[in-house]
């Protein structure tokens, strides 16, 4: 991972390090299905189907184009959201990054770290992703969703966190 090996402190060791959940893919995913379906299922539509003459297309090849359109859309989002956003936890501090081009990144030491919320729906709970709110100190919050095993993130953060503690004593 690329922003957090670039960021690393001397002397600094990464103990884990995640991407966001495959469920990110998941509109593009069904943009794909539909804009699949319809272009298989357009040619029985034909009742449906008139010219669009400023364009020399059918009504049903151009919504065909849109659905392509936006499934290319959604999948082009998706890669963005999952190769530029990186999770992280080493033995001084946590580091999230999240965008390309607008970046959301938060880089907190361990004594900065009043709390750690997990937040599950349903759907979450079934697939093992979730969203995670560092609250520091001052109460400033920060919100990073489609963090793949979540409750295992927040272990380890504690794990780095008690060890810290005991370098201390």
């Amino acid at each position: 991972m690329q922003f957090i090996n670039e960021t690393l402190l001397p002397g600094e060791k990464l103990a884990f390090e995640t991407r966001p959940h495959w469920i990110v893919f998941g509109p593009a995913v069904a943009a794909w299905i539909v804009a699949l379906w319809f272009w298989l299922r357009g040619v029985f539509l034909v009742p449906f189907n008139f010219m669009l003459p400023m364009l020399h297309i059918s009504f049903i090849e151009g919504v065909q184009y849109v659905l392509f359109l936006v499934a290319l859309y959604q999948l082009g989002q998706a890669l963005i959201t999952y190769f530029a956003s990186e999770y992280g936890v080493t033995d001084q501090r946590v580091i999230m990054k999240e965008g390309w081009i607008y970046r959301n990144s938060l880089e907190i030491f361990w004594d900065k770290i009043e709390a750690i919320h997990v937040t599950q729906g349903v759907i979450g709970r079934i697939l093992n992703y979730g969203t995670i709110t560092i609250v520091g100190t001052g109460g400033s919050q920060d919100m990073f969703f489609y963090i793949p095993d979540p409750l295992n993130f927040r272990k380890r953060v504690q794990e780095e966190v008690e060890k810290q503690e005991e370098r201390r004593v």
